[in-house]
């Protein structure tokens, strides 16, 4: 019989190691992009990273939030509305979207993950809570 303990631990590990990989493969200086050109600044709203000292799940700080944007910039294709279409000889109409899912995982209170497959940025900060902060124009 397994205790709680060594389950979290390994979650903790498990998260760590996802924004390890997010880290390490993302470009230094890269962001996500508004209409105009301008860098978009984003917020967590959902409590996705399990505290290494407590084992209790938190919101994300700014760092982890910036670096979790930067690896879903680089990982996602661009928008539906900008990928390439082809006219089919049946009628039919293909969208390459330039790349396949990015399965993510985020962490449950009871120490269990949710994973979930994304094939946009939107969809990925959606389901990861993190939306566009407003506050600073």
């Amino acid at each position: 019989m397994q205790t709680r303990k060594p389950r979290k631990a390994i979650a903790a590990m498990l998260v760590a190691a996802i924004a390890l990989f997010v880290a390490m493969i993302t470009a230094p200086g890269t962001s996500a992009q508004g209409a105009q050109g301008k860098a978009k600044k984003y917020k967590g709203t959902r409590a996705i990273v399990v505290d290494s000292t407590t084992g209790q799940l938190r919101l994300p700080t700014q760092q982890e939030v910036d670096q979790a944007v930067q690896g879903l910039s680089s990982l996602t294709p661009k928008p539906v509305e900008e990928a390439q279409e082809t006219r089919l000889p049946n009628g039919a109409v293909a969208v390459n979207l330039e790349g396949s899912g990015v399965v993510l995982a985020r962490p449950n209170g009871d120490g269990t993950f949710e994973t979930r497959c994304v094939f946009t940025f939107e969809e990925g900060a959606a389901f990861l809570g993190i939306v566009e902060d407003e506050s600073i124009l």
